[in-house]
């Protein structure tokens, strides 16, 4: 229960942005770069072509969230 609890702080309480931030920015950094170094972008009308992310074990799903956002 303390682990849950624990996990739902960090993920969407405003007392975890500072880990979340710390965790989740330098991957949404590097996935961004990655992408960008390609020359994707997150959606193509003319192909209506998006990418895709896998993210296993997503827990709470807040760095879907971020990704989404």
């Amino acid at each position: 229960m303390r682990s849950t609890i624990k996990s739902i702080m960090r993920e969407w309480s405003s007392e975890g942005q500072e880990e979340r931030d710390t965790c989740y920015q330098p991957i949404i950094q590097e996935v961004t770069d990655y992408f960008q170094s390609l020359g994707k972008e997150a959606y193509n009308p003319q192909t209506q072509e998006r990418i895709s992310v896998l993210h296993p074990g997503c827990g709470l799903g807040r760095l879907a969230f971020e990704f989404a956002a």
